[in-house]
Parts: C-alpha cells; sequence; structure tokens
C-alpha cells in the first residue's frame, strides 16, 4: 500500500529578534526560530517527503528581506522534502511580500489562490491557498474529487467558528471534502487528530508558545498517509513553556522557607530545565504581618534564578491581622467585629462560609475606616 510521510506545522510566527528590545520577547523570538531549525533538522532525520507550513510561518507581512531569506535558506538543508507554505492571516501574501520577492529552491511550493499541486512519483496530490489580505470573512476552502490518488489540503483557517473572520470552515465542509488530511493552521493549540466521516483534520498548533493564553504542550504533526490509513501523531518541540500554576502559603514558614518550597516544586514538576520556563505564580493563603516584605522577598528571589516569573498576590489577612483594624465607629469596623465573634464561635463549616463572607465584604467597603 502506498503511503507518504508528512510532517506538519503551523503559527511559528517569526519575527527579527534584531528588531527587539525587550530582553524577554527578544529571546522569544531567537526560542521560535530555534525551533524552527528544530523542525528542518527532525524533518533531516525522518526525511518526510513534504513539509506542511500552514500560515503564519512569519508574524507580519513583511518581516524584512534579508530576516526571510535566512529562513528560507534552510530549506535547502531537506531538498528531497516538498515544502509547502500557504500563507496565514499575519503573514498574507501581497506584491511587495518576500513570498512574491523572493527566489526559492525547487523544493518550495507557495499557495496562493486556491490550487492543486500534483507529486506524481508518490500519487499524491496537494491543494491549498492562502490568504491575500488580513482578514477573511468567506471561506476559501474547497472539496476535491476522490479518485485513487492521496489527497492533502493544506490551509489557514478556522473551524471553531463559524462567523470567524479568519476563513472560516465547517466540519460539515471537511467531512464533504474528500481528502485523506486536511492540515490546518490558526489555532495555537494542538487539536488532536480528529475525523469527520472518512476525512481527518488537525491543528498542530505553535510548536513554541508566545504567552499565558498557550500554556500547552506545543509541537509538530507527524506520520504516515496512505489512500486507506492515515497515522499521525503529535512531537513535543518547544524550547520552553508558559505555565500557571496556585501555591497555597503556610504563614507559619518564614519568606525563605516558602520560596525554597517553590523551588523544589518547580524542580519536581517540571524537570532540571525547570528554570527555563515563563511562570505565572498565584499566591494563596492567608497572611500575618510583614506582608509586603514578605511577597517581595519571594519575588525577588524567583525572579532571580528563573527566565521569567510573575508573582500574583492573592493572599488574604489573617484574622489576626484584621483584629488590630477593629474600629467599632464604621461601617467596616462593626462589619470585622461581628464577623470576627463569628469565626471565633463556629464549626468549620460555618467559618469557611464566614471567611468567604469577610473577604467578599471587604472587598466592596474597600479603604473605609
Amino acid at each position: 500500500m502506498n503511503s507518504i510521510k508528512i510532517v506538519h506545522t503551523a503559527d511559528l510566527h517569526l519575527t527579527n529578534p534584531d528588531l527587539i528590545t525587550d530582553k524577554v520577547r527578544r529571546q522569544l523570538a531567537f526560542d521560535s526560530l530555534s525551533v524552527f531549525y528544530s523542525i528542518i533538522d527532525f524533518c533531516k532525520e525522518y526525511i518526510p517527503d513534504v513539509l506542511l507550513i500552514c500560515g503564519d510561518l512569519f508574524s507580519r507581512p513583511n518581516e524584512g528581506d534579508n530576516f526571510a531569506k535566512r529562513v528560507f535558506e534552510k530549506f535547502s538543508e531537506i531538498s528531497s522534502t516538498k515544502v509547502i507554505i500557504t500563507p496565514g492571516n499575519h503573514d498574507f501574501i501581497y506584491s511587495s511580500s518576500p513570498y512574491i520577492a523572493l527566489q526559492f529552491q525547487e523544493n518550495v511550493h507557495i499557495f496562493s489562490e486556491f490550487s492543486q499541486l500534483d507529486i506524481e512519483n508518490k500519487n499524491l496530490k496537494i491543494y491549498g491557498a492562502g490568504f491575500d489580505k488580513r482578514f477573511i470573512n468567506q471561506s476559501i476552502f474547497k472539496p476535491t474529487l476522490s479518485d485513487n490518488t492521496i489527497k492533502i489540503c493544506a490551509i489557514h483557517g478556522d473551524v471553531t467558528n463559524s462567523e470567524s473572520e479568519y476563513n472560516p470552515i465547517t466540519t460539515e465542509d471537511i467531512g464533504n471534502s474528500e481528502y485523506n488530511y486536511v492540515a490546518l493552521g490558526h489555532i495555537h493549540t494542538f487539536s488532536g487528530i480528529k475525523s469527520v466521516g472518512n476525512v481527518k483534520y488537525a491543528y498542530p498548533g505553535t510548536p513554541q508558545g508566545q504567552g499565558f493564553d498557550e500554556k500547552k504542550e506545543k509541537g509538530i504533526i507527524w506520520g504516515t498517509i496512505s489512500k486507506d490509513c492515515v497515522n499521525l501523531n503529535f512531537r513535543e518541540m518547544s524550547k520552553r513553556l508558559f505555565l500557571e500554576i496556585s501555591y497555597n502559603i503556610d504563614n507559619s514558614l518564614s519568606a525563605s522557607q516558602v520560596y525554597s518550597e517553590i523551588i523544589t516544586f518547580l524542580d519536581k514538576e517540571y524537570g532540571e530545565n525547570y528554570q527555563e520556563n515563563l511562570y505565572r505564580i498565584n499566591l494563596t493563603g492567608e497572611y500575618k504581618d510583614n506582608h509586603t516584605l514578605f511577597i517581595n522577598y519571594i519575588t525577588e528571589n524567583l525572579k532571580n534564578n528563573l527566565f521569567y516569573c510573575e508573582i500574583i498576590d492573592k493572599m488574604k489577612p489573617d484574622i489576626s491581622i484584621l483584629k488590630d483594624k477593629v474600629n467599632k465607629t464604621s461601617v467596616k469596623g462593626i462589619f470585622l467585629e461581628k464577623v470576627i465573634k463569628l469565626l471565633e464561635d463556629s464549626d468549620t463549616k460555618t467559618t469557611e462560609i464566614a471567611k468567604k463572607a469577610l473577604y467578599i465584604g471587604l472587598e466592596v467597603l474597600g479603604d473605609e475606616n
């Protein structure tokens, strides 16, 4: 049974690091470029028949010809692989686009209007279309006719929203299309390999996250496709992860002890390279005195030992702190006095409810004396 090997990626959003001044964003741009090089290296090892890049290879329509040339030159290293590029909404093709201005190796094919590419020695037909502007409200996805060839459609579009401005595609469209595989781009999270009728489709997601809205593992899709079977896998490729965690603090511990506990947790949870990730850490629990100094110590030390770290302070004041703020002549003071008395006289279940009421009340009353 004839089969072909593919690698499917999308949404790399490559940006010229030399144009970025922010230290973290600059490093992330280098990371994305490094991940792209790693994908090329994987192709050298796996030797796929086709590398599908389904939109937003670049972050903008024109990142500069010199930078684009550096990227395109890497395709010469996998000359036995056909490289398919379908421009997306971020790197749409237009008159001054590097997709038009630059010359490409023979193994590179760029789709603009919807068309078909025959690879006869592989019994393969690839269909695709590229964005020619930022927004496309009407679907540019088209079906094909069934025959004895392997059929792949490579396209950037949105299957999640039928009213999307980014080439809306319905699952019904996919199911009626007669393709063996629809290779998608645009959604930054790996979708899993999905099916509609006899048609498989998937988003690989971005191979390198760019924000805390992209927290899951990032990578590429690879595997084999035949007329009767689609066997595809996910491979993680990202250099570092965006991670958001919550950490409940025991207020009997010192700031240095809490810092050590958090580092131990990160090491255990994310392995020896935990320091290379980007973290958003939500601190919860109840605090006593010197809270500002306590948080500042933890924040400063974590930032000094991690590539990037945000601390979100969600801690609430301990009852012992609130007792000192009771002022029986103010609404807030009267509220505090009554709730604290309830807390001291309550069972466990009532205590939890009273605590929630206490903190909601404090937020509503704000800084009132």
